[in-house]
């Protein structure tokens, strides 16, 4: 195993279905990538809707503008769901009644610094809107997360109005657009935006793996 460790970054709103499947497919990759290297995963934020209102949006009001009509909103998620079903993930888009502000999620996330409990908190918060319908933009939801998953009383401290942690969040968000990422989940490594999109877990291996070789210190 490489002495060197590699740290991947991977920008991702917790709303994103796509995320929600790349997650997936990259821990399939870094299962196969671990045997060589060693690697650690930190989440990075990107909102996909950065004016959404603190309290959320009813979701059938916001597919609708969004996607210009819960038709149009159906055939996008049913197909998603085909894929998300197709990789062995279980997900209830029919049990998501709210579309939350993420701003809170990211604020919990970013406070984690220990790579292995800032992943699990990532899956947590997967499950909790994909499976369980969440909603993960209220206070009080995840801080019944951080105490299930006994994170710091400085993780629990980062929901309420916290300025140094809002602030680390939007500088997240800013060296996103400098990277040029416009769509998630969006991977970097060394400074280097490697690729968008939920690649299949083949493909984020082979890309990882030429990436750790080509540009690793």
């Amino acid at each position: 195993m490489s002495v060197y460790n590699h740290r991947l970054t991977v920008i991702s709103d917790v709303i994103c279905p796509w995320c929600y499947i790349g997650k997936n497919r990259l821990d399939i990759a870094l299962k196969r990538l671990r045997q060589d290297y060693d690697v650690n995963v930190f989440w990075k934020a990107f909102e996909l809707n950065p004016t959404m209102p603190i309290e959320g949006m009813e979701r059938k009001t916001y597919l609708e503008y969004k996607f210009g009509s819960r038709l149009a909103a159906e055939k996008i998620y049913q197909n998603i769901e085909k894929v998300a079903v197709e990789d062995g993930l279980e997900i209830a888009f029919k049990r998501i009644l709210k579309t939350p502000n993420t701003r809170m999620s990211h604020k919990l996330i970013t406070s984690v610094e220990n790579p292995t409990k800032q992943n699990e908190l990532v899956d947590v918060l997967f499950e909790a809107y994909f499976i369980h319908g969440k909603d993960i933009g209220n206070k009080q939801v995840l801080a019944n997360i951080a105490k299930k998953l006994h994170l710091s009383q400085q993780a629990e401290d980062s929901l309420e109005s916290n300025a140094a942690i809002d602030s680390l969040v939007v500088s997240q968000e800013e060296r996103a657009v400098e990277l040029g990422v416009t769509g998630v989940p969006s991977f970097v490594y060394n400074n280097r935006l490697l690729f968008s999109g939920a690649q299949s877990s083949e493909t984020m291996y082979l890309s990882l793996k030429q990436a750790f070789a080509r540009f690793g210190d």
